[in-house]
């Protein structure tokens, strides 16, 4: 019998040391699974085993070997009990069903480990699988991050394309406004053009008409000269016929008188047929010399041309005084100008602190942009008034070219006003230098006037109506010019 109470007290104390060790590693096995939870490692948890009652862990292997020495030490407890005790079959018994249900209880153990076992595996291959989704999910948004930053990107980066190509189109329609300008420049240029060669084809017409007139009205006269000259001659024969006839009734000194007489004015008459016929002949030639000049050049009044020529040096000093002038007017603007910017420079680089100072900066500063206006208007002006005395120093140059026998193409069109001042100043150290240059000029006049009475003489005799015309007017043609050596033409 203690026997007996001896060893159901060791049970109780074996029972009662296995719950109190299952508790505390069930809570141990607990704080296991977090721990593998937490740090995402399940392969940890198959090291352990588990009961049959509950998913929690139990003894390791360790205990198992401890638990089955207890079981030795029983059999021996048992063994020695046999021998000591009378009743030892009934204990060896009641052992024996107590070493059936251990066997029970370590085959529950097995069923329960397997199955906890498989239940590990699965919930590590959870385990796994969340983890893998965790890793995709954070590799996804890793990538929408990274996709919405170069979305970004190329949203700045188009919308900076965007306003560069704007800015081009705008450049690009500023270009085509400016060409189409030009265009509608260059078209009204030419209809311009075309009118004014309309209107000079009319005028070259009209005065071609004019001259035509009156070649045919000089024509008519030179008819009616010619008429009115025979019936002087045949006038003329019959006075003298009857002068010789009364001259011959008389021979007295009255009658000798009155042949001298006769004879002087039929001399004088001859005379001054004669010289009539040179002026009618000079005349013509330089009426011919008028028309083509006409229809070449257009100029109608050729008179102011010469005018013009010969008072070319009054011309040129009042012109010299007037670009001076300009030119002064001109330093004067700039020096203003000048004195506007520093003042708008210093305005703008001044700390302004008040209103009243700023109302007062910005009136200022409208007053001089007014001025700025209206010295670039009178800038135009004063460039304006520049190129119509650029255009007029063009065309003296280019006639005291023609003058002095210079080629045209050396004489550039639109060029500075230093330049032609330049020109004009070579022309006149070339008239200095070349003393005889009027010299060469009269020759030239007086050769054209020569060669015109040879040829008048040559030509038939011919009476027309006289008419005034002055020396200095007179313009050799171009081909006797030409013809002439040692001498320029002009």
């Amino acid at each position: 019998m203690l026997m007996d109470a001896k060893s159901q007290i060791n049970r109780r104390t074996m029972s009662l040391s296995i719950d109190a060790s299952l508790s505390t590693t069930i809570s141990a096995r607990q704080r296991e699974i977090l721990n593998a939870i937490h740090t995402h490692n399940p392969k940890s948890l198959l090291k352990t085993s588990f009961t049959r009652t509950s998913m929690s862990p139990v003894l390791p292997v360790e205990e198992k070997t401890d638990s089955a020495i207890q079981l030795i030490m029983l059999k021996k407890t048992i063994d020695i009990q046999k021998l000591t005790g009378g009743k030892g079959d009934k204990t060896f018994s009641a052992l024996k069903h107590e070493l059936q249900q251990l066997e029970l209880e370590d085959a529950k153990h097995e069923f329960w480990q397997r199955q906890n076992t498989q239940k590990i595996k699965q919930l590590q291959s959870f385990i796994e699988q969340a983890l893998e989704r965790q890793a995709e999910e954070t590799w996804n948004q890793e990538i929408y991050h990274n996709l919405l930053k170069r979305m970004k990107k190329t949203k700045i980066f188009l919308e900076m394309k965007w306003y560069g190509i704007m800015d081009s189109l705008d450049s690009r329609e500023l270009v085509l406004s400016h060409e189409k300008k030009k265009q509608l420049v260059m078209k009204e240029a030419a209809l311009q053009a075309v009118t004014t060669f309309k209107q000079l084809k009319k005028e070259v017409v009209v005065e071609k008409i004019e001259g035509e007139n009156q070649i045919h009205g000089l024509l008519k006269n030179v008819e009616k000269g010619k008429f009115v000259a025979d019936r002087r001659d045949t006038w003329k024969k019959h006075q003298e016929t009857m002068y010789e006839a009364a001259i011959i009734e008389d021979r007295s000194a009255k009658s000798q008188k009155l042949k001298e007489g006769v004879s002087i004015h039929r001399l004088w008459y001859h005379i001054l047929t004669k010289i009539f016929d040179k002026k009618v002949d000079k005349s013509r030639y330089l009426e011919e010399a008028f028309q083509k000049i006409k229809i070449a050049t257009g100029i109608s009044e050729i008179t102011v041309i010469v005018e013009k020529f010969l008072t070319k040096e009054q011309t040129y000093e009042a012109l010299m005084n007037t670009v001076s002038k300009k030119e002064m007017e001109c330093s004067e603007y700039k020096k203003k100008i000048d004195a506007i910017q520093r003042n708008v420079e210093m305005s703008s680089n001044k700390d302004v602190s008040s209103n009243g100072v700023v109302d007062k900066i910005r009136k200022d500063n409208e007053y001089k942009i007014n001025e700025l206006m209206e010295l670039a208007h009178k800038k135009f002006l004063i460039e304006n008034t520049h190129s119509k005395v650029r255009t007029w120093l063009w065309q003296v140059i280019r006639k005291f070219y023609k003058i002095l026998g210079i080629n045209e193409l050396d004489l550039e069109r639109n060029a500075p006003l230093i330049y032609y001042i330049k020109c004009i100043k070579e022309i006149f150290s070339l008239a200095q230098s070349e003393k005889g240059l009027g010299l060469r000029v009269e020759a030239n006049r007086k050769y054209a006037l020569n060669s015109m009475i040879k040829q008048v003489s040559m030509a038939q005799h011919k009476i027309i109506e006289e008419e005034l015309m002055n020396e200095s007017s007179l313009v050799a043609p171009e081909t006797e010019n030409e013809d002439r050596n040692n001498t320029r033409p002009y």
